[in-house]
């Protein structure tokens, strides 16, 4: 779903619903004014629903919506503070979509680097291999040579290994965008989407709390969202420390593998101002990621060409060899 797309329909939601005009015609009446997609036609459809007499909650659970979007509009419609709902929640996906497109954007550039390199070491091999020695095919003699020394095991090597490596980096790239578990488990290793990873927890903790939800509510909410990888194992455990009694803040979030202890540093130690700590640390970490990602991609630049020089290097040392090797034979 385009989260661009969500942010926009929430803050016309909220706007149109402080105006004092019922959902189900905010609902008409934004989606008469939106693109046909997925947004639209769900967002029709809850309408619809709710004219035939449905429970928001009812026509809510019927839909394709983000779980953490229903859950929080259920939370909205039972504090009866729908408005201030959906405009946190615009800014939250607004601040994650910002997220997602950095994030792409730091897929992009390597996919793009690995299949020049790819090509570049596929053409400098077919040609150094096949190309070269047929310029000497007037002289079979010098043809030959050349022939032998880029044919040879270790000119071979030379020539073909960069390609290997290259082919394999690919097939690892998509294996790693292919795979669930990889993806999960490299969020949580990668810098930049650790960093966003953190932001997004803290940001969703931040917005359950100042809509409503308890604690417990929200920590068992967020651990089902993230159930599936190694942040959920841990905010489990926040959550059964909680549920065991433990009521002081530093006793129930504790560091670990995901969570270092500057997160647990910035939630502070006081219960109403905990709102407040996840909102810092959804803003420090979002901060960071921009960093992180800014920095990524400048040191990739001067990296790939590096690298590049280097491969071109060793493939062209062949050619190099066999060009010095004819200009000896050809010598007085």
């Amino acid at each position: 779903m385009n989260l661009d797309e969500l942010t926009f329909a929430n803050r016309q939601l909220a706007d149109m619903l402080k105006s004092g005009m019922p959902l189900e015609g905010s609902l008409h009446q934004l989606c008469s004014t939106m693109n046909r997609g997925e947004l639209r036609t769900e967002l029709q459809a809850l309408e619809k629903d709710l004219s035939k007499g449905a429970s928001l909650g009812e026509a809510l659970d019927r839909r394709k919506l983000p779980d953490f979007y229903v859950k929080m509009i259920k939370v909205g419609a039972k504090s009866n503070n729908l408005p201030a709902v959906l405009t946190m929640l615009a800014d939250y996906y607004s601040r994650v979509n910002n997220l997602q497109t950095r994030l792409k954007g730091l897929l992009v550039y390597p996919a793009i680097t690995l299949g020049v390199m790819l090509a570049l070491t596929l053409f400098v091999a077919y040609v150094n291999q096949n190309l070269v020695a047929d310029m000497f095919f007037n002289d079979q003699e010098l043809s030959a040579l050349v022939s032998s020394i880029l044919n040879s095991s270790s000119s071979l090597i030379m020539l073909w290994s960069p390609v290997i490596l290259m082919v394999l980096l690919v097939v690892c790239f998509i294996v790693c965008l292919g795979s669930g578990n990889i993806r999960r488990y490299l969020r949580w290793k990668l810098p930049g989407f650790r960093e966003a990873s953190l932001s997004q927890i803290a940001s969703c903790m931040n917005i359950m709390l100042r809509g409503g939800c308890t604690l417990d509510e929200s920590l068992q909410m967020v651990q089902q969202m993230e159930k599936d990888n190694l942040a959920g194992e841990e905010l489990a455990q926040w959550h059964e420390r909680m549920a065991s009694g433990q009521g002081k803040l530093r006793e129930i979030f504790q560091p670990g593998k995901v969570f270092p202890l500057e997160f647990i540093w910035m939630l502070g130690t006081d219960e109403e101002k905990l709102v407040r700590g996840f909102e810092r640390t959804a803003e420090l970490y979002y901060d960071r990621e921009k960093q992180r990602v800014r920095m990524f991609l400048q040191g990739v630049v001067p990296m790939a060409i590096c690298t590049l020089g280097l491969i071109a290097a060793l493939q062209f040392f062949p050619l190099i060899l066999a060009l010095t090797t004819m200009m000896e034979h050809m010598g007085p």
